[in-house]
This record gives structure tokens, sequence and C-alpha cells, in this order.
């Protein structure tokens, strides 16, 4: 069993499901009644579309220091779903292995100037820890054995979608003359992480 390795730098940050998800008593597997019958990898598409909501929406008023906790952990549904595809997914792609890199690497920093406070507050999954990676991991794997070419590339899909809002967000706490001019740093420091990921997945039009 592949399992995602963390410390207390690599923090279990999870987004919550959708209000509509139920768990499938049977698989462990998270569908929604609308998804169910369309998508073979409704746990990972969930967990990159909630995390994909939460930096669109902190985008509007929010904090610095709000909007770099959902930062740090859209980044940190990006690594646990590059890790697992770059263990399970067929065919492989060089860029699940960068794109854990990248995302670790944006942890690290990010984790210097988020309070952890602030992480279990804005990442409410955060306190289930170990158990819910475990899970995830199980789920995901669950998942990509009975994926398809056309599910992979849906994922990719959803990955850029989220490395996009993360440009966007950081982006703007980094122009913003207002912030603390470490958070300023931090935001321009992770920037070229979403930037890498979002092009690499193929969100600059040439393909992963």
């Amino acid at each position: 069993m592949l399992l995602i390795a963390t410390d207390k730098k690599r923090t279990v940050v999870m987004v919550c499901l959708l209000d509509s998800a139920r768990t499938s008593a049977d698989t462990g597997l998270v569908t929604t009644s609308a998804d169910a019958n369309t998508c073979r990898l409704p746990n990972l598409s969930l967990r990159l579309a909630e995390a994909t909501r939460k930096v669109e929406e902190a985008l509007d008023d929010s904090p610095a220091l709000v909007r770099l906790a959902y930062a740090f952990n859209g980044f940190y549904v990006a690594r646990v779903v590059s890790v697992l595809l770059d263990a399970e997914a067929v065919p492989q792609r060089d860029v699940f292995a960068l794109a854990e890199q990248w995302c670790t690497q944006a942890l690290d920093v990010l984790y210097e100037v988020v309070e952890s406070r602030l992480v279990r507050r804005y990442c409410p999954t955060h306190a289930a820890g170990e158990a819910l990676l475990r899970d995830i991991t199980t789920a995901g794997q669950f998942e990509l054995n009975a994926a398809s070419d056309i599910d992979i590339d849906r994922i990719g899909d959803e990955m850029i979608g989220l490395a996009d809002a993360l440009r966007r967000l950081l982006n703007a706490v980094a122009a913003d003359e207002t912030t603390l001019p470490h958070l300023r740093g931090a935001a321009r420091a992770v920037v070229p992480a979403a930037e890498n990921i979002w092009s690499q997945y193929g969100g600059d039009g040439g393909g992963w």
C-alpha cells in the first residue's frame, strides 16, 4: 500500500468534501448523484474541486494570512493527488513527480508564515491527521486502478484549474502593498510552483 509520508511541515491538510458528497459503505469512495455515473475518480475530483473553490473564494476580500492558509491547503491537495498519480496512474507522466516536488517546496515556504491555528481553522479536516490520509490514499488507489486515460485527463484539467486559482491568489497577495512584507515575500516565492504546475499539466496549451 502506498503511504504518503508527512511530518510537522507536511501537516495533513485536506479539504472537506462537497456538501452533496456521500461515502459508499462498500468501497469508501466518495460520490455524488450527479457524478457517480460519469466520473471514476470521484474522491480525487471532489477534493480538487473543493480546494479550488476555497482558493477562488479567498480571492474576493480575505485577509492575506487567510489567503495563504487556503493556498497551503490547495498545494497540499495538489501534492497528495500528484503522489497518487505518480504511483498509480497509467500512463506515467513526468509532471506527476515534478508537481509533488513543487508542492512540497511551496508547503515548506507557506508553513513558515501561516500560523497553525489558521491552518486548523480554515482547513477543518486537518485534525483528522494520518487516519484521513490513509483513507484518501486507499480510496485514490482503488479509483486509479479502474481509471481510463479520459479519467486521468479530467484530473489533469482539474489540477490546471486549481493551479490557476493558486497563481491568481498568490499574485494578488504579492501585489498588495497593504500586506506585510514577509507575507508578500512568501506569496511571491511560491508563485513559480503554481505556475509550473499549471503549465506542466497543460494549462499553457502545450499538453503534458
